[in-house]
């Protein structure tokens, strides 16, 4: 079968979606191992939990769907997330250092669904291209909106201390 780039990745991402399980399970086994932070409280891994499931999601719909990633929008619970790690004191590289471990975990799957649908190597390297752009795009997106909440809420915690002097 011949492949463009967009209809190799739609369809590698159509291939990984019914197994996305299996990948939300190993990203939160490696978040759990490498970011401790988003785990230590309950409340923080409840909410840690449900969003890679969402994340994972969505970006395996945005591809498949040849969605533009930035019109994906991130689940509602990561800026309360962002805004509970600030509030306890947690810092925000433990947030940035989560996405990208997610990403490399999303990526690699992918990469080898790509592998497994042709042996060609034009459309496998033009789908490379275009799912690193995507992802980073994704990446960016969703990153941004988590520190503008973590930093919203850790101005208001100085605000709050500087009223209370």
């Amino acid at each position: 079968m011949d492949f463009t780039a967009d209809s190799l990745l739609s369809r590698a991402a159509h291939e990984l979606s019914p197994r996305a399980h299996e990948l939300i399970h190993d990203v939160k086994q490696c978040l759990r191992r490498e970011v401790p932070e988003l785990w230590d409280e309950p409340d923080i891994a409840q909410m840690t939990a449900e969003n890679v499931a969402e994340h994972v999601v969505a970006i395996l719909f945005g591809i498949e769907h040849d969605i533009e990633p930035r019109r994906i929008n991130p689940p509602a619970a990561d800026a309360e997330r962002a805004r509970r790690l600030a509030q306890r004191g947690k810092p925000v590289t433990a947030t940035l250092r989560a996405f990208r471990l997610a990403q490399g975990l999303v990526l690699d799957r992918l990469l080898e669904e790509l592998s497994r649908l042709t042996s060609d190597a034009e459309p496998i390297n033009a789908a490379t291209r275009k799912l690193i752009a995507l992802a980073t795009e994704y990446m960016d997106h969703t990153s941004e909106t988590g520190v503008l909440a973590f930093q919203d809420e850790r101005d208001r915690q100085v605000q709050w201390r500087l009223f209370q002097w």
